[in-house]
C-alpha cells in the first residue's frame, strides 16, 4: 500500500491501474499508520502501478486505437487544416505547437519549422506535440519518448511508485517533497531501467503553473520525471526530454 493525502489517493484511482493484474485502485483507511492509501483492489499485495492512457494520450506514444476512434481523430485534423488553408495562415500544419512550452509565449514560423524539422529527424511526429520548444531549445517530450519506445517494438511496461520511508531516507528526500520510481521494462533484457523523479510545489513560481512540464499536482510531476528518466536509459535519444533541465536543478539544491 502506498500512503498519500486523500485527493491524490482518489486521482490515482482515475489515472492508474494496479502492475501486477492491471485491475483498478481502491483508496483505503490505514488505521495503523493512520493516513489514507491507495491499493489494488483485488489483492492487497500486489505492489506498483501502471498509469493508464486516454486515447489522445495513447495516440501520441504510438499506440494502436479501435478504428472508428482513429477515424474520429482523423476527421478532426482535416477540419483543423481546411480551416488553416482558408485561412492562409501559414504552411506548417497548425496542429504544430503554437507555443513556447516553458514561457507561454507565441512562436515564429521559422520556431515552429525547427520543431518539425527537429521532430522529423529523430522519427518523431511534430504533430503529436513530440517535440517542443522550451524556452527557445528543443525537448523531446513524453509523448514522443513513449512514441519512440512503441516504434522499436521493444517496450513491455512502466512500474512506478512512490519512494518508501527508507528510500527516501537513502536518497535524502525533504519532508515536503514527492518522490517516484519509476522502471522500464524492455522485452530482450530482464533488468528493468530505473528513474527517480522528485518534485515540491513552488507557490512562488508562477510560470512553473503554466508550464507544460509542472502538472497541477507535484506527486504526478514527480512521477513523471521518474518516468521520464528510465524511458530515456532504456531507449536513448539524443536530444533532451522535457523537464530533465528542471529536475536536475531540483536534485542538487
Amino acid at each position: 500500500m502506498v500512503h498519500l493525502c486523500y485527493e491524490e489517493c482518489r486521482e490515482m484511482e482515475r489515472t492508474h491501474v494496479c502492475w501486477v493484474c492491471k485491475k483498478p485502485l481502491v483508496t483505503v483507511w490505514d488505521g495503523f499508520a493512520g493516513s489514507y492509501g491507495v491499493r489494488c483492489g483485488y489483492d492487497s499485495g500486489h505492489e506498483g502501478f501502471e498509469r493508464f492512457l486516454s486515447y489522445t494520450q495513447a495516440r501520441k506514444a504510438g499506440m494502436q486505437l479501435p478504428m472508428e476512434v482513429e477515424e474520429q481523430f482523423q476527421r478532426k485534423e482535416e477540419r483543423i487544416m481546411k480551416e488553416q488553408e482558408e485561412g492562409k495562415e501559414t504552411t506548417i500544419s497548425a496542429l504544430v505547437p503554437l507555443n513556447d512550452a516553458g514561457s507561454g509565449t507565441a512562436l515564429a514560423v521559422v520556431q515552429r519549422q525547427m520543431i518539425v524539422e527537429v521532430a522529423r529527424e529523430m522519427g518523431l511526429d511534430p504533430r503529436f506535440g513530440h517535440v517542443v520548444l522550451y524556452y527557445g531549445r528543443p525537448y523531446v517530450t513524453e509523448a514522443g519518448m513513449l512514441y519512440y519506445a512503441h516504434r522499436t517494438g521493444k517496450l513491455d511496461g512502466i512500474r512506478s511508485r512512490p519512494l518508501n520511508k527508507a528510500e527516501r531516507e537513502e536518497y535524502r528526500i525533504a519532508e515536503d517533497e514527492h518522490a517516484w520510481i519509476a522502471e522500464v521494462y524492455r522485452t530482450d533484457t530482464s533488468m528493468p531501467f530505473t528513474g527517480i523523479g522528485r518534485a515540491r510545489e513552488d507557490p512562488l513560481h508562477p510560470i512553473a503553473r503554466k508550464s507544460a512540464v509542472e502538472p497541477e499536482h507535484p506527486q504526478r510531476m514527480a512521477e513523471k520525471r521518474a518516468e521520464m528518466q528510465g524511458m530515456h536509459k532504456a531507449f536513448p535519444l539524443g536530444l533532451p526530454l522535457l523537464g530533465e533541465m528542471e529536475e536536475t536543478a531540483e536534485v542538487k539544491e
